[in-house]
């Protein structure tokens, strides 16, 4: 942060603070870029403290006053003095918006009672066990709402006017409608309630009533409409907070490299630069959502949509689902050329204020490659804060914002330190910092500290993680001697060996599908070459017959038998043992992919240089020899272009021998 000396304001302590940071050769070169006269210059550099007698002159010239020293903050940026430049931004932001922290009119605890009177002006406040009674839930906490039960056929006609508000929303979510998760769908499902109630609230209220294979199931699906999902689901009544690890790992995403081909993956195991977003205190007339939403959409040339639920989308303030943490992912389509940016990035989104959840807090700052908290001008409650995040990470950033200035000031906002002033709210302007933020600092950022949301567990401090109960650890354990009984470093091999009816089912296959012509020159019938394909099916059953059971699917069918009925087990069982599988695939076409990515690379850099070859004017050569470079550089380019195009088949002849018998 700027210089404490320098954040009240004052003129003099200002110049005085300012003086510390100035050497004589400091001084020397401003006076030269400032156009000091020469026996000026020598009569300030011979003073005791040189760089106040330059301050005080170039106040007596007018170059800088008391309310305008940004002549002076030019000046020191182009001679690269970053430390100085920052001392005198801070004052000037103090001089355009009173004190940099000023003491707030109204304290948060009124804020909150605003808040408050707001909710009860739809009616008394509900607990949360009313909250569920109101929907319908109160015999499915906690997680007794099951997949199976939504899945059950119902007649449609029975159905008309008697279905739950949570059928109603699983039906809609499942047909892949964003709109399952407005106000206005929840509001036509409520149309007997006498409440006003939150969608924010419901969604939270729906999800802690789902078992895990449902709460998996409608993640996925609001995954697919581009909306947010929960990452720590907050905590309630006796149930904690919780890390979806589980819920979440069905979720798969697609996006496309520069330029290059689309890439798929489920996402949880995907390194993937973060950025977290958390509010602190109460800030008047701002939703974080709504510039999150900005952020992701039309700022990227997309448009409009809520990929978080704002205030103006939700007017009833939630109750319960503060504190939950949501996340997004931002896939870069790099097709409208208007993408500012270019990578894949993990948002994430803490419900409520900071202050009062703890845990979350401190999960966001130590999981996220980047943190951005939005604050109001509250000296006492940012300071008391800012010590605490400090202790939890160094990769943050503050965005303080002014709630109660009418109109914009002359200077514009700008980073001081790791604080960005913004002394009046305009989206666009807010979002483009952010953006540019956001930019410096991937690139910035080494592939080796970037995580995937599955290895995030390790920062759950105070948070129960979704996978870890009894039945969880047993299927795990039945993985690892499902695979320890193969070579599974080999996945083809391995699929050879443990599945050794399916080539034999391929064979059989390709006999089936035979077509049947009979040659002029042929003495046989139809009906014989019938005889004669059924001959040579009945020889491939045999043979399957034979083959028996590998050891793999013998401890499969024991695994089946054990299981009984205990479908929780049987259901995490299969499900990891799909996630290894595919990761195996992954691996074993990793080496290709890596190949493929360093000449992506290459040719984005050969892209540069045709580009600037084309638009440089070099009067010191001939046009021949610029000529002579621009195509040296096309040919380099085409080169690695066909060694891409080999790499991506090699990749393709090698996920083929892999996955023929899935």
């Amino acid at each position: 942060m700027a210089s404490a000396e320098a954040s009240n304001g004052d003129f003099g302590e200002f110049k005085t603070s300012l003086d510390g940071h100035l050497t004589t050769d400091h001084c020397s070169r401003l006076c030269v870029l400032l156009n000091v006269l020469p026996a000026q210059r020598e009569d300030i550099l011979s003073r005791k403290s040189p760089g106040l007698e330059l301050l005080n002159f170039l106040t007596q010239k007018k170059t800088i006053n008391e309310h305008d020293v940004t002549k002076l903050e030019t000046s020191l940026r182009k001679l690269d003095l970053i430390r100085a430049a920052d001392i005198v931004a801070a004052y000037q932001n103090s001089v355009d918006g009173g004190e940099i922290f000023p003491e707030d009119n109204e304290t948060d605890e009124e804020d909150d009672d605003k808040d408050a009177n707001r909710d009860d002006a739809h009616g008394p406040a509900l607990s949360f066990t009313a909250f569920l009674l109101e929907l319908g839930l109160k015999d499915k906490f906690p997680g007794r709402l099951s997949l199976e039960k939504l899945c059950h056929v119902k007649n449609p006609h029975m159905m008309k006017g008697n279905a739950s508000v949570a059928e109603l929303f699983w039906g809609k979510i499942g047909a892949l409608d964003y709109r399952a998760r407005s106000r206005e769908f929840l509001k036509t499902c409520m149309l007997e309630s006498k409440h006003e109630l939150s969608v924010r609230d419901f969604v939270f209220a729906f999800l802690h009533c789902s078992d895990t294979f449902l709460r998996q199931d409608v993640l996925e699906k609001m995954s697919a409409c581009q909306l947010a999902v929960p990452i720590i689901l907050h905590g309630v009544k006796s149930v904690n907070s919780t890390f979806l690890k589980w819920s979440l790992r069905r979720i798969v995403k697609e996006w496309k490299r520069i330029n290059f081909t689309a890439v798929e993956h489920h996402i949880v195991t995907v390194p993937i630069f973060s950025v977290s977003f958390l509010r602190i205190g109460s800030i008047k007339n701002f939703s974080k959502s709504t510039i999150l939403n900005y952020l992701l959409g039309p700022l990227q040339g997309h448009h409009k949509f809520s990929y978080f639920v704002s205030k103006e989308e939700d007017s009833v303030r939630p109750k319960f689902s503060e504190g939950c943490v949501e996340g997004v992912w931002y896939l870069p389509t790099n097709s409208n050329g208007s993408e500012k940016l270019k990578w894949i990035i993990a948002i994430f989104n803490l419900r409520g204020d900071a202050t009062a959840f703890p845990a979350s807090t401190k999960f966001m700052c130590k999981a996220s490659n980047h943190i951005a908290f939005i604050a109001k001008r509250n000296q006492d409650r940012l300071k008391s804060a800012s010590t605490t995040i400090r202790s939890y990470t160094k990769i943050h950033k503050f965005i303080v914002i002014d709630d109660e200035r009418q109109s914009a000031p002359k200077t514009p906002q700008k980073w001081v330190e790791n604080c960005l002033y913004v002394r009046f709210l305009k989206i666009e302007n807010l979002c483009e910092e952010i953006c540019c933020t956001i930019t410096k600092y991937r690139k910035k950022c080494p592939d080796t500290d970037l995580r995937s949301l599955e290895s995030l567990g390790e920062y759950c401090e105070g948070i129960d993680l979704e996978d870890d109960d009894e039945s969880f650890r047993k299927a795990r354990s039945s993985l690892k001697k499902l695979l320890d009984l193969g070579n599974i470093a080999d996945l083809a091999k391995y699929k050879e060996t443990t599945f050794p009816l399916q080539s034999v089912w391929r064979d059989w296959v390709i006999i089936e599908k035979q077509p049947i012509k009979p040659s002029s020159e042929s003495e046989k019938s139809v009906d014989l070459l019938l005889e004669e394909i059924k001959s040579k099916k009945v020889d491939k059953r045999k043979k399957q017959l034979e083959c028996g059971l590998s050891k793999p699917m013998e401890h499969f069918r024991k695994e089946l038998n054990e299981t009984g009925n205990d479908v929780e087990r049987f259901g995490y069982f299969v499900s990891y043992l799909q996630e290894e599988l595919r990761r195996m695939e992954d691996e074993n076409v990793r080496e290709n992919l890596d190949n493929i990515v360093k000449l992506e690379r290459s040719i984005e850099e050969l892209d540069v240089c045709i580009k600037d070859k084309i638009n440089a004017v070099d009067e010191d050569s001939e046009q021949s020899e610029r000529d002579h470079e621009e195509s040296d550089l096309r040919q380099r380019r085409q080169r690695f272009e066909k060694l891409r195009l080999k790499e991506a088949e090699r990749s393709e002849k090698t996920w083929w021998s892999i996955s023929f018998v899935n």
